[in-house]
């Protein structure tokens, strides 16, 4: 029988086996890093999407082909 640990037995250092015991659990530094790469990606994208977004929705930025609507 196995037991499907999540991310939030993980994080808990809450490990239990199948037979009941609970193990003490410490994540490595590779374990640790990448959910910091993840979550650093993601603020990454969440400044810079809004850099180019806000001035096309503003009408600052507009495509060098497009006319305008009289």
């Amino acid at each position: 029988m196995l037991i499907d640990k999540d991310v939030g037995t993980i994080i808990s250092r809450f490990v239990p086996e199948p037979w009941g015991k609970v193990c003490e659990y410490a994540p490595s530094w590779v374990e640790w890093l990448v959910p910091l790469g993840i979550w650093s990606t993601g603020c990454f994208a969440f400044t810079v999407l809004p850099k180019a977004a806000i001035p096309i929705e503003l009408g600052f930025r507009r495509f060098a082909g497009a006319k305008e609507n009289v």
